[in-house]
């Protein structure tokens, strides 16, 4: 808002009843002030001014200057602090911490995304995101310092800034520290004082704030940090022998250990955690329960929900080359991968001496590889496989978890289109989610609660699988619950 210049209207110094008015304003915005703290604020003899000034955007905004100094401004009837103000009052505003680097882009103009922003954790007790409303006036600082280094209007809701899992804004910035109104009237810019780092950044005692679970904790519970270093270290402690320390990978290495670990750090989340429920399986693993251990293996804890799917393209065994496989314990109709083709193909030709004894390279095709590949003539070794292959029919296997699809045909891919429906709303179309094991009701279901948007299943003509139908541009979204919860290969995807 001030980072380009502006036109100064008018400058009138605010005196009596209007000094007083001036006061119950503040009290009336800010409730965590009191008259003591005002008075001592602006004492008698410190001049107040009320300036009317033009925006580039011809939007009239009236700043209060205390000894030329911008304390507050008003935009529209919205009473909003400067920083300066805001280095005397530092609670009056709950404050959004970002590293040191991301003030390099709002001084540039941008607003904070939530990407940049740093939230406590979840053995802190603070909610991550706060609990602010849209559009209410918020602070930004730095982890090294609780100073505001910015004001602005809070972007969304702090319920809707948990389920954006990370994207979106955070807030719009209407005032920085370094714009042109901290330079009102030609005056240099201040120091920004050191208030310290926020109190829930600083490292304190993980044993205090986080007993063993049923066990009550006597001690005092502080805003504390969790230093993950300190974590590593005790849960190794409790992995030692009396024949010495295990490795580091070797934390855990049975599956009942493992379960035991996940099913600790699933009732620690749920006991500490703040998060607004519902939420993500995947993000609820990710952002709540890995706080609480190094390391979890899902892939031997028997309770994951998240078991990656696998992919294989094969072949089903025709008539024509059965003779091939049936050796093999193969019968006609059953499956086989191409690794599994060449190894039974190899072992079949060298069985019968059918290897060029001048080129081993080449292969006389004889008995049941002539009819397979129609001629008697010599060829290459690849040549015979892509024959073998093409007498059989293509087909793929989905694994997820004890669950096996074969589905005929070549792989077809998840797509995923944007499509503009009437009133030039945007819509995502998912297709052949079936084919790879997903229940579209609950996949459905997970992408209302992701992005809060309404969903619909339905068949369109002459298509094998139903289609998901997301409201908006939600492809990113899908994308990344497919990769990070379903585990579904990337090979797999097509579209927009």
């Amino acid at each position: 808002m001030f980072k380009k210049t502006f036109k100064i209207k008018s400058n009138t110094q605010v005196k009596g009843s209007e000094r007083k008015n001036f006061k119950d304003l503040l009290l009336k915005s800010f409730p965590n002030l009191i008259d003591e703290e005002i008075n001592n604020f602006l004492p008698k003899k410190d001049i107040l001014n009320s300036i009317k000034i033009v925006t580039h955007d011809e939007l009239v905004v009236h700043v209060y200057t205390i000894q030329k100094r911008a304390m507050i401004f008003d935009v529209k009837g919205c009473i909003f602090p400067t920083v300066y103000f805001l280095w005397n009052f530092p609670k009056i505003l709950y404050a959004f911490t970002t590293h040191q680097q991301v003030m390099n882009n709002i001084s540039s103009g941008a607003d904070l995304m939530l990407p940049g922003v740093m939230t406590p954790p979840t053995q802190s007790g603070l909610s991550k995101y706060g609990n602010i409303a849209e559009n209410n006036i918020v602070c930004v600082n730095l982890s090294n310092n609780q100073a505001a280094v910015a004001v602005g209007v809070a972007s969304q809701s702090s319920a809707s800034m948990a389920m954006a899992n990370g994207r979106g804004k955070c807030v719009i910035i209407h005032h920085y520290y370094g714009d042109n109104l901290c330079m009102l009237e030609d005056l240099p810019l201040l120091p920004i004082p050191q208030l310290g780092p926020p109190e829930w950044l600083t490292m304190k005692s993980f044993d205090d704030d986080f007993p063993p679970l049923g066990k009550s904790n006597t001690s005092d519970v502080n805003t504390i940090g969790m230093n993950t270093n300190e974590t590593a270290k005790e849960v190794k402690d409790e992995n030692v022998n009396a024949e010495g320390p295990i490795e580091e990978d070797a934390v855990v290495e049975t599956v009942e250990d493992m379960d035991n670990l996940l099913n600790y750090c699933f009732l620690g989340a749920i006991k500490y955690s703040k998060a607004v429920l519902p939420i993500l399986t995947s993000n609820f693993y990710k952002l709540h329960m890995l706080a609480l251990s190094v390391k979890i293996d899902r892939k031997k804890d028997t309770a994951s929900g998240e078991v990656a799917t696998d992919v294989t393209e094969s072949y089903i065994i025709t008539q024509n080359v059965l003779p091939l496989f049936q050796p093999e314990g193969y019968q006609k109709g059953d499956t086989i991968g191409s690794s599994n083709i060449r190894k039974f193909v190899t072992k079949y030709v060298k069985e019968n001496n059918l290897q060029d004894e001048d080129n081993s390279r080449l292969v006389k095709p004889r008995n049941i590889l002539s009819t397979i590949c129609k001629t008697e003539n010599a060829i290459t070794w690849e040549e015979l496989m892509e024959k073998v292959c093409a007498s059989m029919k293509n087909c793929y296997t989905v694994k997820t978890g004890s669950e096996e699809i074969v589905n005929k045909g070549k792989v077809s891919p998840i797509t995923m289109t944007v499509s503009v429906r009437s009133g030039n709303k945007k819509v995502t179309l998912v297709d052949n989610l079936e084919l790879f094991g997903i229940r579209l009701a609950d996949f459905a279901k997970e992408c209302q609660h992701g992005v809060a948007a309404s969903t619909s299943i339905s068949r369109p003509p002459g298509k094998k699988c139903d289609q998901l139908l997301v409201q908006g541009n939600q492809v990113l979204f899908i994308y990344n619950l497919l990769i990070e919860k379903y585990k579904v290969p990337k090979k797999v995807y097509t579209g927009s």
